[in-house]
């Protein structure tokens, strides 16, 4: 087999890769694992090429596994007891055609540590859930998850994130405790398992992935028996956010610009009474003053002269 090794040293030759890229009977298989293991082996699928029709042998350098992943700094022991843990753990996954397939996630941990390296390979009878996968399939980038603080919400994320094209997604408390290998003997009670589970899961995803989610409880009785999650794409909210901003600050512009105009309006029709008030005042004092207008006509010479001085020294209006 060839081997892989990733590096971010200037100067070597590296295949660098983020998308993770998984068949969704793989997403929605039934498994167990640890924080630690669940980001080796997202890292590990991040690793895998397109093209690629067979798994390779992947490498990577320890020192730089431990800071991508963002696990604690120089916890060299932590990847060596990952190492057991993972060779032990199988996977349940519904196939298509109604048979269940159980399989190790690994065929080989090597953990070389005169050289600093490990290396690994998946099972060979994972290679239709994640090579060249095609059609019924979910992907998504490492960045997503290596922040997460729990192997629960990683979970969590993967199955909301496999149907964020249609919203939303139902799941029952009996599925969401399989898919997470969560027994009836843990978080016995619903309001622990929510505030543990759930509730951790919507903070994480809100402040370190590209989804968040809003949730309904399903109740039989007073039961919660099961999870309707409303899916939301962090990227598409915040540009709707933008327009609805933009509609908004429109249409205060808009209204702004009406209550100015209905102002105008309203004081020049003021104006306009007033002016025909003044002419009219001026017009009856003519008529009541013939004598007075006379003479004023003859010293003025213009009739026009006549009413203005009528309304400034006369009326003084």
């Amino acid at each position: 087999m060839s081997t892989l090794v990733k590096s971010h040293n200037k100067g070597t030759n590296t295949t660098k890769s983020d998308l993770i890229v998984k068949s969704n009977y793989l997403i929605e298989a039934s498994y167990k694992l640890w924080l630690t293991e669940m980001k080796i082996i997202s890292k590990l699928v991040s690793t895998i090429q397109k093209d690629d029709v067979d798994f390779k042998v992947y490498s990577f350098k320890t020192g730089e596994l431990l800071h991508e992943l963002k696990l604690w700094k120089n916890n060299y022991k932590e990847l060596d007891i990952a190492s057991d843990k993972l060779l032990a753990k199988t996977l349940t996954i519904k196939r298509k055609n109604g048979g269940v397939l159980k399989v190790n996630l690994l065929s080989s941990f090597e953990y070389k540590k005169s050289e600093w390296i490990i290396e690994m390979c998946f099972d060979p009878k994972l290679r239709e859930y994640l090579l060249q996968v095609k059609g019924f399939h979910t992907s998504y980038t490492l960045r997503n998850i290596v922040s997460l603080k729990s192997y629960s919400s990683i979970r969590v994320y993967e199955l909301l994130k496999q149907y964020l094209a249609i919203g939303n997604r139902t799941i029952t408390i009996v599925g969401l405790r399989e898919f997470l290998w969560i027994s009836e003997n843990q978080y016995q009670f619903y309001s622990m398992f929510k505030k543990r589970i759930i509730l951790q899961a919507q903070i994480e995803l809100e402040k370190y992935t590209d989804i968040s989610f809003d949730f309904n409880e399903i109740k039989e009785w007073r039961r919660v028996v099961a999870i309707k999650f409303t899916i939301h794409n962090k990227k598409k909210t915040a540009f709707k956010k933008l327009l609805l901003q933009d509609e908004r600050e429109a249409k205060e512009k808009l209204t702004k610009e009406q209550v100015f105009y209905q102002k105008e309006d309203a004081k020049l029709q003021n104006d306009v009474l007033e002016n025909q008030r003044k002419k009219q005042l001026v017009s009856e004092w003519i008529k009541s003053n013939p004598k007075e207008y006379e003479q004023l006509l003859l010293e003025k010479g213009a009739i026009h002269l006549v009413r203005a001085y009528v309304q400034i020294n006369i009326l003084k209006i």
